[in-house]
């Protein structure tokens, strides 16, 4: 059992530093796209939110979508959903230990 929690220890820190890299792959002005756009903003509240054009918003997801190795935004929606996912059941389970 020690070695299992060892090794999924190390194996999440794995994921959360590659994670780490990625988003610091991003500059300033994509990290607050990004954010905007996994809290469920539109391109146009984004742009309105920022005071930047709709077409700069596209240009920045684009560049967030390849740096990040997404085909679309609803691809990278779904991987933050099942993270969350991923994350809740993982609290349930430790909880469920107490």
């Amino acid at each position: 059992m020690n070695t299992f929690k060892f090794i999924l220890s190390k194996t999440v820190h794995l994921i959360l530093e590659r994670a780490k890299m990625l988003l610091e792959s991003l500059t300033p002005t994509e990290l607050e796209v990004y954010n905007c756009v996994i809290n469920g903003n539109s391109y146009a509240e984004i742009a309105e939110v920022l005071h930047i054009q709709m077409v700069t918003v596209k240009t920045h997801m684009n560049s967030i979508l390849k740096k990040l190795e997404f085909k679309n935004r609803y691809q990278l929606l779904a991987e933050v959903i099942k993270e969350l996912k991923n994350e809740i059941d993982d609290l349930e389970s430790k909880l469920a230990e107490v």
